[in-house]
């Protein structure tokens, strides 16, 4: 079943903000929802606009536009949101911070970002896996590095003792 989102929503999680403009320039409500309560203003850090006059973004898994920009690499509002106070720790329903999300895709210099402003690198989401966890076990050996770098403890395990003690040469 494919997820039900707004044209709005689709264009704003991918980051094509002249689209956006366009959409809401003819109308389209910032404020419509999906069966899993998603909207558009919930779905991209290219609603910062919307921050500052005051909406809130929030959705059912409890993702901050920061989760979404750490999530989808854009470096630039991650910087935004981290500079205007956004919660480098904030975790969502299931314990996952941005660093998580940025671990998990690859995204090394938004990890970068995140760490350099104190982002937990030993954050365990609700199985106990960590920021390392994830990235070692989507191959992002530079991901990997830059964790182990910043003190990313090599033997953590989660729950689901799926982790092995990494080694490296």
């Amino acid at each position: 079943m494919r997820k039900q989102y707004t044209t709005l929503r689709s264009a704003a999680f991918k980051g094509h903000l002249a689209l956006v403009k366009r959409l809401l320039v003819v109308g389209t409500s910032i404020n419509a929802r999906n069966a899993r309560k998603h909207s558009p203003r919930n779905a991209s850090p290219y609603f910062l606009f919307l921050l500052q006059s005051g909406v809130t973004a929030g959705n059912a898994s409890k993702w901050t536009q920061l989760h979404i920009a750490a999530y989808n690499g854009h470096l630039d509002p991650v910087k935004h949101l981290l500079a205007v106070g956004a919660d480098v720790n904030a975790t969502d329903t299931q314990k996952w911070t941005p660093l998580h999300l940025a671990a998990n895709k690859g995204h090394l210099d938004v990890v970068k970002q995140l760490l350099a402003v104190g982002a937990d690198v030993n954050a365990r989401e609700e199985d106990h896996w960590t920021p390392l966890h994830l990235a070692a076990e989507n191959g992002h050996s530079e991901v990997v590095e830059q964790l182990l770098g910043v003190g990313a403890d090599v033997n953590a395990s989660n729950k689901r003792k799926v982790g092995k003690k990494l080694k490296f040469s």
